[in-house]
C-alpha cells in the first residue's frame, strides 16, 4: 500500500515547478516560431494555413495558462510543505 511521505513532498514539488518552467520556456519558443510561420503564410497568400497556425497558437497559449495555474498551486503547496510535515 502506498504511504504518504511528507519529506518527499517538498522536493517533488520543487522538481515539478522546475519542469513546468522548462516546459513553458519551450512552448514560448515554439509559439514565437509559429508566429513567424504565420507571417510567412500570410505573405505567400496561404490564409487557410495561417488560420490553422493561429488556432494552434491559441491552444498552446491556453495550455501555458493551465500550466501556470498548476505551477501556482505547486508553489503554494511547496511553501506550506513545512506545515504539512509538522502535522505528521
Amino acid at each position: 500500500m502506498w504511504k504518504f511521505k511528507p519529506q518527499h513532498l517538498s522536493s517533488s514539488l520543487r522538481d515539478t515547478i522546475n519542469q513546468i518552467d522548462r516546459l513553458k520556456a519551450i512552448k514560448s519558443e515554439m509559439e514565437h516560431n509559429a508566429k513567424q510561420e504565420i507571417v510567412q503564410h500570410l505573405n505567400s497568400n496561404k490564409k487557410s494555413r495561417a488560420r490553422i497556425q493561429v488556432e494552434k497558437i491559441i491552444q498552446e497559449e491556453n495550455h501555458v495558462e493551465a500550466l501556470e495555474i498548476i505551477q501556482m498551486y505547486c508553489d503554494t503547496l511547496h511553501k506550506k510543505s513545512g506545515l504539512i510535515q509538522s502535522m505528521e
